[in-house]
């Protein structure tokens, strides 16, 4: 199964603006994601995809590959507008991965549990342990997605085939998405017709997403370089 990654990475977030080019690890943090991604054996490629000249230097620099899209309502978004850049129909990848830049310490086996179950499942997420923040509720088979507590998402999505991914691109927002902000709901729209399949995954930390998260991330790579 030929899978890439793409990592999509917008330069004025919310809540921590230009997290992505934050490099007190001594490497950006988008960087730092991708890199954890490249380390997973099953990934062919892996890309950064953003709306930044800034961010793709960073990654450039970094020997990251990257391309830099249009403007993109979500980050899913933003990864279908690459994957169009990168490839053509005919040598499309078999699986395309998402993988929120602000996730660096996304494990290799995350991604092998995400992956595998891919090869069965054409739309797969993950999610850890208890906590607040995006949460999936329901089963595997069934889940749904909040905000609030319950057991984390991991900010990972795999698409089956590019043509679900483009198809995710293609639907709409709908009211449910944007009043939760949260794009992966967008995917009900569909109906029973293809649905989200959740691995569980041992994911101790959740995305970088505020200026302590960012503090804790880079404490804990100042510890394993110490050891």
């Amino acid at each position: 199964m030929s899978i890439v990654a793409i990592v999509p990475a917008r330069l004025e977030s919310s809540r921590l603006p230009r997290k992505m080019i934050l490099a007190e690890t001594g490497r950006p943090l988008v960087v730092e994601t991708a890199e954890a991604v490249r380390a997973c054996g099953s990934i062919d490629r892996v890309c950064v995809a953003t709306d930044s000249a800034e961010i793709s230097t960073a990654c450039r620099r970094h020997n990251i590959d990257c391309v830099v899209t249009g403007p993109a309502a979500t980050g899913t978004d933003r990864v279908a507008a690459a994957a169009d850049l990168l490839y053509s129909a005919s040598r499309s990848p078999q699986t395309v991965l998402n993988v929120q830049g602000d996730e660096p310490d996304v494990s290799a086996a995350t991604i092998e549990s995400v992956c595998k179950a891919a090869e069965t499942f054409p739309l797969v997420t993950a999610r850890a342990g208890e906590g607040e923040g995006v949460a999936v509720v329901g089963s595997p088979e069934a889940a749904g997605f909040i905000r609030g507590r319950g057991r984390r998402h991991v900010g990972i999505y795999c698409f089956g085939s590019p043509r679900l991914l483009q198809k995710f691109r293609q639907t709409p927002r709908t009211e449910a998405e944007l009043a939760a902000e949260l794009e992966q709901l967008r995917v009900f729209a569909w109906g029973a017709e293809v649905q989200w399949h959740v691995v569980d995954v041992d994911h101790p930390w959740s995305g970088i997403n505020t200026r302590a998260d960012y503090d804790a991330f880079v404490a804990r790579r100042r510890q394993a370089g110490a050891a």
